[in-house]
């Protein structure tokens, strides 16, 4: 695409940061943007916002999204602060507009969920006990394997952990993980570095990892009632015995007991990838206020189009932020040419 701009006498400056829209009469005639302390003031008759939404700007996703800050660890590219959503504010959109922070998998913060295999232990295997701040038991962990489910269970609680034992944890390492994080570590993996992430975190004094001798130990690391995570946790190892969840209904396949120590616990947060939404969209991708009158001359594409879409990443459709960026592309890109060549 590069390539093809060039040969068409394009200007692309990859060092010059849009900052506001102009905006005359209602109507966006160009962009303000700034190069190395240089204000540029660029006239255009139609202008295309494309800064993919807001995911790494906490403040936006806890005042317009259903999810909460402090249970997620953001993990998708950086820099992603909702420029095109404040410019598309300040030129009359209005409020911010169906934002939505979709979590795919579970993680450890401040681990990268797609090669930590510390990560895969704590956070995605089936065969783990979940525990929330009470200690007690949440949800069905077998969860993990669809991968956007389980992200709504963590954030139905205050915290949530995860815990396994040694024999768990050999074998992680000699047999290999259930789950894995999708095509980044497959099902199957041995989890060779294991002992050596878990060190790194142990001796960083990571809150969100604990090694511990016994449950007491484990329950006061994470600041949770004793008594009532090791009732949890024999109730769970009966379920084990018995090849029955009759709490949650979890596959006896995955109803691994905890029982040998030492015992390994995690912080589980949510992992997010991108953002969705936040600035209002017609089906011509030209962005209206909250009236649906359209701010002429402005177009928006990609993630930061709201209103299509749920709260849930459609994982059913892998690679969905590329079809929905290439088509809101071309819809915004062929409306935005015909205006500017009437």
């Amino acid at each position: 695409m590069e390539a093809k701009a060039n040969e068409l006498g394009m200007d692309i400056l990859k060092s010059t940061a849009a900052q506001h829209l102009l905006v005359e009469d209602g109507t966006v005639v160009g962009v303000q943007a700034e190069a190395s302390g240089t204000i540029l003031h660029v006239r255009a008759k139609a202008v295309i916002l494309a800064t993919g939404s807001a995911g790494a700007n906490s403040d936006l996703l806890a005042r317009y999204t259903v999810r909460t800050p402090e249970k997620v660890r953001y993990t998708g590219a950086p820099g992603i602060e909702g420029d095109g959503i404040r410019m598309a504010t300040e030129a009359g959109m209005g409020e911010c507009f169906r934002l939505m922070m979709p979590s795919i998998g579970l993680t450890v913060e401040p681990l990268a969920p797609f090669s930590s295999q510390l990560a895969v232990a704590g956070a995605m295997e089936p065969t783990n006990l979940w525990f929330n701040q009470r200690g007690e038991r949440f949800a069905n962990e077998g969860l993990s394997q669809a991968y956007t489910f389980p992200n709504n269970c963590v954030e139905s609680q205050v915290r949530a952990y995860s815990v396994f034992d040694q024999e768990s944890f050999d074998r992680l390492v000699n047999e290999g993980c259930l789950v894995g994080w999708a095509m980044y570590i497959f099902a199957g993996t041995k989890l060779s570095d294991l002992s050596d992430e878990l060190q790194r975190e142990l001796d960083s004094n990571n809150p969100g990892v604990c090694k511990a001798d016994t449950i007491d130990e484990l329950a006061s690391f994470f600041d949770v009632d004793a008594a009532t995570l090791k009732g949890t946790i024999d109730e769970y190892n009966g379920y084990a015995s018995s090849g029955n969840d009759a709490e949650f209904h979890k596959d006896p396949a995955f109803l691994v007991p905890v029982g040998t120590a030492p015992f390994y616990g995690f912080r589980i947060k949510q992992n997010c990838i991108n953002m969705y939404g936040g600035i209002h969209v017609n089906p011509n991708n030209e962005v209206i206020n909250e009236d649906g009158v359209v701010i002429p001359g402005l177009y928006a594409v990609g993630s930061e189009c709201g209103g299509y879409q749920g709260e849930t990443y459609g994982l059913a459709l892998p690679g969905s932020c590329q079809g929905v960026s290439l088509g809101t592309g071309r819809v915004a890109g062929t409306n935005a040419a015909a205006r500017a060549q009437a």
